[in-house]
């Protein structure tokens, strides 16, 4: 097998080019790509950063609110009436017409005296 003088010039052509596509082309474009890569992975930990701060302002508020749900509970809590006992002497016997016109009367009352009840 010989070589001549070609076979050398066309190895050294060789690693000239990959020389020049090494540090002109390929280095740039994966420079380029790791900025991307490094991009994505910055808006990621920004995007966990908000959503670990959105849950927990959730929290805290739902927090608030059940709070002050038990505060309004505990401090307007309605006490229940007992039934009166009427002695069965006292009570009234009414017809239909007396009992619509006092259930007319008091509604009226009611809805002067408390503008929001219908």
């Amino acid at each position: 097998m010989q070589f001549n003088i070609t076979f050398f010039i066309q190895i050294i052509n060789f690693y000239i080019t990959y020389w020049f596509l090494n540090n002109f082309l390929f280095k740039s474009v994966i420079d380029f790509i790791e900025k991307e890569k490094l991009k994505e992975a910055q808006l990621n930990n920004v995007i966990k950063e908000k959503q670990d701060l959105l849950l927990n302002l959730e929290y805290k508020k739902s927090k608030e609110l059940s709070d002050f749900q038990n505060k309004v509970n505990k401090d307007y809590k309605a006490e229940s009436i007992d039934a009166l006992d009427v002695p069965k002497m006292s009570q009234i016997n009414l017809d239909e017409k007396e009992i619509d016109k006092i259930t007319k009367i008091t509604k009226d009352m009611l809805v002067e005296r408390v503008p929001h009840v219908d």
